[in-house]
């Protein structure tokens, strides 16, 4: 069970890790240098480190 919600929650991060990515892929395509995107990433991130296990935890009871 734990290891579940360990390859849950670091899939979630390579996930949004990937996003990051394919957001700034998308804005360099089209000009776009500085986006509010990176900033909201890195939010969303911490967060997911700081909360995320505790929110599979959850989830799965």
């Amino acid at each position: 069970m734990r290891a579940s919600t360990n390859i849950k929650y670091l899939t979630f991060i390579a996930v949004l890790i990937m996003v990051l990515f394919f957001v700034e892929m998308i804005l360099s395509l089209n000009g776009i240098e500085e986006s509010i995107a990176f900033p909201i990433f890195w939010i969303v991130f911490f967060l997911w480190i700081l909360f995320g296990k505790k929110f599979l935890q959850k989830r799965t009871k």
